[in-house]
């Protein structure tokens, strides 16, 4: 892995400087189509959950939330303007879960959780009818697979809770962001530097510092994305580290495959898998998740969502018209790799939640639409 990183940081250094390209200025400058792919790398509430229903008809609601603002302008289409869903898949299968949702997680794939315009936190069970508000005044939150509810409060401070907020306990306070990964907390201060909370939530290590994202691995090794734009693999802390690449916007780590996705601030997306050449994988991109090492969930800078294989050339629309000022908050998807029926789960830029299913990328061929 050491190596491939190496690699990686020779070229994104290499195009550094040229992604930093005003979004507007990009997109003037983009080429058309596929031929962009490994060409010139120089010139890159009220309503708040609802039981069902398609299209925005069916089923009751519960009122709980304050309203949000008002919805974004809809942004233009870059290409590809006739592309639609595939047949029975994405937009065709869209079903309502809730409406004026600021952010949401589905956890499990049974439990949704959404916070609205007031900082509320509600929780709801996917195909209930009953909704309850387990926590207030709330900036970010998180929900482990083993169920357990990470809260950060607008004060700063970061509760560890059961799944229905109860039994809160507070971890720590000035906390910017975090992310629990087994029995540890990774967590970021309003002060840029990182630690690494111990199970007893006494004891911590310092990891780095002036640190703007990152994403642990395991207990000892975690990407780190610093407020200057490089990007790092730290094992331990910053006394033992590998750089990956610089100026980087955003980036996601997949261990399935030893695959490191990277986001220029130029909007281009690159995959580099293990020891393999560093490969571009898409154009003005606002956000993406990654699946596995070659499948990615993509979100355009022009509002629409697509699930690409490889690259753009296999690509199939989920869907439009997502909140695509929530970046990478804007979507969901459910279960672990590349599956038949897969559960996406997005806000639109009305935010209301939608539930869609997709094909495996791998079966589905290239059709992109009916």
């Amino acid at each position: 892995m050491t190596n491939s990183i190496l690699r990686l940081a020779l070229l994104v250094g290499a195009i550094g400087l040229a992604c930093l390209v005003d979004p507007a200025q990009a997109f003037k400058r983009r080429p058309t189509g596929c031929d962009w792919i490994g060409g010139d790398f120089a010139d890159p509430a009220t309503s708040i959950f609802r039981r069902g229903g398609c299209h925005g008809g069916g089923g009751g609601h519960r009122r709980l939330g304050r309203a949000i603002q008002q919805p974004d302008e809809p942004p233009k289409l870059l290409d590809r303007f006739d592309v639609r869903a595939p047949l029975n898949y994405g937009a065709n299968t869209r079903k309502s879960i809730g409406t004026r949702i600021e952010r949401f997680e589905i956890a499990g794939g049974t439990v949704a959780y959404g916070l609205d315009g007031g900082g509320q936190l509600w929780r709801f069970a996917l195909g209930g009818s009953d909704s309850a508000k387990v926590a207030q005044s709330v900036s970010q939150f998180r929900v482990t697979e083993a169920g357990q509810l990470f809260v950060l409060a607008k004060d700063g401070a970061l509760w560890r809770a059961e799944g229905d907020g109860s039994q809160a306990i507070l971890l720590d306070h000035t906390v910017g962001d975090f992310q629990p990964i087994g029995d540890l907390v990774y967590i970021a201060g309003t002060d840029k530097r990182l630690w690494r909370l111990h199970a007893d939530g006494k004891g911590r290590d310092l990891v780095d510092e002036n640190v703007a994202a990152f994403q642990a691995i395991n207990a000892t090794v975690v990407f780190v994305l610093g407020t200057d734009g490089a990007l790092w693999r730290e094992t331990g802390d910053f006394r033992n580290r590998v750089k990956v690449g610089q100026p980087i916007a955003a980036f996601e780590y997949v261990a399935d495959g030893d695959t490191a996705y990277v986001l220029t601030p130029g909007h281009i997306l690159w995959r580099q898998n293990a020891k393999d050449t560093p490969r571009q994988v898409d154009h003005d991109v606002a956000a993406f998740h990654a699946v596995d090492g070659n499948v990615v969930y993509v979100l355009a800078t022009d509002g629409r969502l697509w699930q690409e294989l490889e690259d753009r050339s296999q690509a199939a629309l989920v869907e439009g018209d997502l909140a695509v000022k929530l970046g990478a908050a804007a979507f969901q998807f459910v279960g672990k790799g590349d599956v038949e029926g897969q559960v996406v789960y997005l806000l639109d830029r009305k935010h209301e939640l939608w539930a869609e299913t997709m094909p495996s990328a791998r079966s589905r061929g290239t059709v992109r639409s009916p």
